[in-house]
């Protein structure tokens, strides 16, 4: 080979993919929402196939992107908390909005609104902790900062509270539980005014007022996607499992999630805890409870592995995927020929070995049902010759029936009436006789 020839090879090596025995890792720390870290999800399996429905929760069309979307506002002082959500309701032109957690009128700071759809998370994060931010002002100077810490060190764990005189709720005595205080910046002198900066997911009712402006005016969607994020930031600390597409459309009607559906799974799910089923491009379908832990998932190959709490996804979003499986289409076969009814339930010629694995029971209380000997063609021919004296026969039997049973009831009928003439008191016609006969003698 020509040293010509060599510098070629040489200056094309970095273009060139080299074979290895290992697949390249991908970084999927920077993935948004709830696809950060997928790489580091455990696998159930990887044979799945992808549908052409759906999209990522960043890529939505403007009007899904209103119906799963939420805010974070920073209310205002003196109108309520409703009359907020109410504004938003008709400045953004949507069908509902709720809101997570109550601030009083004076008050103002972070109020999560929720759009549409979003809604249905409100209870699950009223529940969920907060934290609040306060800046504080000695009457007079503390010895040290050391000392204030350990003054906030005495006020964690579970205290007393009861709302003060001013109060929108009701003035009751309550248990509030605070996990941790932490002075993020100390003062002795008072240089500082306090945190003049927002974060960058919080927005006020003039920016609602201008995004929604801008849209109508120019058609330009950039500050409305701006303030208006997805639901899905709202789940990331849940721990999620990753459903497979053809099982998508069955959770929105309210199936559970079986073995068979889950791609992927977190290491922290214990049973009972509340999870997060998605999509493999990163949408959330429903809130669940986890009916396996983590090594059952794992090592299992049926049963349920999490019941739907609250779905989130709109139904038929996703294309309806059950009734192609081997069980569903043997079902079909059956039906057609014959040994299933209509509806496929068991009938006559049901198998036996199908019932045992359908679960079927004819009676709660009675024998098992069996299959009725064929009946010979004769016999057939006789039954079908004489349907109409089997029909006047069962005519005048019932006729007789009825005439018995109205003997009956002009029998009672009889009986009650001669009881109530037994019952009643006898008719006082002696004094009036007496007072007859005393007017005669005067």
């Amino acid at each position: 080979m020509g040293e010509k020839e060599k510098k070629k090879t040489n200056s094309n090596d970095g273009f060139v993919i080299q074979p290895t025995s290992t697949p390249p890792p991908i970084d999927t720390s920077k993935w948004p929402l709830l696809l950060k870290n997928y790489d580091r999800l455990n696998v159930r399996t990887g044979h799945y196939t992808p549908l052409p429905f759906g999209s990522s929760p960043l890529a939505r069309p403007l009007q899904q992107h209103l119906n799963y979307g939420s805010l974070l506002l920073d209310k205002p002082a003196n109108p309520s908390s409703h009359e907020v959500v109410a504004w938003l309701k008709k400045i953004l032109r949507v069908e509902k909005t709720g809101h997570s957690g109550t601030l009083d009128p004076k008050v103002t700071g972070c109020l999560l609104v929720c759009i549409n759809r979003a809604t249905r998370l409100v209870k699950s994060q009223q529940s969920a902790g907060k934290e609040y931010v306060a800046v504080a002002r000695f009457h007079s100077k503390p010895e040290s900062k050391a000392k204030v810490a350990r003054a906030l060190e005495t006020l964690t764990g579970a205290l007393f509270q009861r709302p003060p005189v001013i109060s929108a709720v009701k003035r009751q005595l309550r248990i509030r539980t605070i996990y941790e205080s932490e002075i993020l910046s100390y003062d002795e002198e008072k240089h500082l005014s306090g945190n003049l900066q927002e974060d960058g997911n919080l927005v006020t009712l003039h920016d609602v007022l201008d995004a929604m402006y801008v849209y109508d005016a120019f058609r330009d969607e950039t500050y409305l996607r701006r303030i208006i994020f997805p639901l899905e930031m709202l789940l990331v600390g849940l721990p999620r499992i990753v459903v497979k597409d053809s099982c998508v459309n069955a959770i929105c009607y309210g199936a559970k999630l079986m073995i068979p559906g889950v791609l992927r799974f977190e290491n922290n799910i214990e049973v009972n805890a509340e999870v997060v089923l998605m999509t493999t491009k990163g949408e959330a379908i429903a809130l669940g409870v986890a009916q396996m832990s983590t090594p059952v998932i794992a090592s299992v190959d049926h049963g349920v592995v999490a019941a739907v709490k609250r779905v989130l996804m709109d139904r038929d979003t996703y294309a309806m995927r059950w009734g192609y499986g081997p069980r569903a289409s043997e079902k079909k076969k059956m039906i057609l020929g014959g040994l299933l009814d209509k509806k496929g339930r068991p009938n006559e010629n049901t198998p036996k070995e199908w019932l045992k694995t359908e679960g079927f029971l004819p009676k709660l209380t009675g024998e098992p049902q069996t299959p009725q000997a064929p009946t010979p063609p004769a016999v057939k021919a006789e039954r079908e010759e004489q349907p109409a004296a089997t029909e006047t026969d069962e005519a005048t039997q019932n006729g007789v029936t009825q005439k018995l049973k109205k003997k009956k009831r002009r029998a009672e009928e009889e009986e009650a009436s001669l009881e109530e003439v037994a019952d009643k008191p006898p008719k006082k016609h002696k004094k009036k006789k007496h007072r007859e006969t005393e007017e005669d003698d005067e």
